[in-house]
């Protein structure tokens, strides 16, 4: 329930339809891989994105050939934290069983998980960048501090 302190300090987020747990991860701590085989940024696709991260920033990314000249674009044009892990979010809504291409609905779906770059500070945590954009992965397998958490879009 969002109280009257939560209305003054501007500390909530609304966010329909429902069915995700977020979180703003500690921005230095993430390393790993993430391979999406589609994402989408203002209606362009980028296919078969891997993002590889160490100390919480994306230290590189590839894809295809028209993916690599979109995602460049995208990055020059932001400012600020914009290649720094900025939220991780589990779907948990299981009447949401396909996606459909729009990241507030994909990212709830029951199993997937989201990555986002950039902006958190609306979330506790202290990005500041131009760019927050979720990456939806369908189906993924989820390791946290050497426990799985997720194994092919199954909660454990």
């Amino acid at each position: 329930m969002i109280g009257e302190d939560d209305l003054s300090s501007g500390g909530y987020v609304t966010n329909l339809p429902c069915g995700e747990v977020y979180v703003a991860p500690l921005e230095e701590t993430v390393e790993g891989r993430a391979c999406f085989s589609l994402v989408t940024h203002l209606g362009r696709r980028i296919e078969n994105l891997e993002l590889i991260f160490k100390s919480g920033r994306m230290e590189s990314f590839s894809a295809e050939e028209e993916g690599e000249k979109i995602m460049r674009e995208i990055l020059d044009h932001a400012t600020g934290d914009k290649d720094r892990i900025g939220e991780f979010g589990i779907g948990i809504n299981p009447m949401i069983r396909e996606p459909i291409g729009y990241a507030l609905t994909d990212e709830k779906i029951y199993g997937s998980i989201h990555l986002a770059l950039g902006e958190n500070r609306m979330y506790g945590g202290t990005n500041v960048a131009s760019l927050h954009w979720d990456l939806v992965l369908m189906a993924p397998t989820v390791e946290l501090d050497g426990s799985c958490l997720l194994r092919e879009g199954k909660i454990l």
